[in-house]
């Protein structure tokens, strides 16, 4: 699946999340509600998981990236990365983990 599906997906997945939401509070009976609801939740999860695979991507996209190429390693680098490719990003918190674990393996470029 390519970035662009990934995104279309998400995307996809939210809008449907939002129209079972909407759904939901237009029922009457407590069945419904409770249906659209839980297809809702599903359906934000989803988008949610697969955002986070996204995100988790683009980082060892720019480590690899950033190894071949001997590029600098500072967020500020990545989140421009990403913003130019169109990848979502992680947290500088997560981003400073995925470094130190690629500099305990010895695979981390300075």
């Amino acid at each position: 699946m390519t970035k662009l599906d990934k995104a279309s997906r998400i995307a996809a997945l939210r809008e449907l999340s939002d129209s079972f939401f909407q759904k939901s509070s237009a029922c009457t009976k407590v069945s419904d509600v409770a249906s659209f609801f839980e297809l809702a939740q599903k359906a934000s999860e989803k988008a949610d998981m697969l955002e986070d695979e996204s995100r988790i991507e683009s980082c060892w996209v720019y480590l690899q990236f950033i190894d071949h190429f001997q590029y600098e390693n500072e967020y500020e680098n990545y989140l421009e990365f990403c913003i130019r490719n169109g990848l979502f990003p992680v947290s500088n918190e997560d981003y400073k983990r995925a470094l130190e674990f690629v500099a305990a393996r010895g695979d981390c470029p300075s």
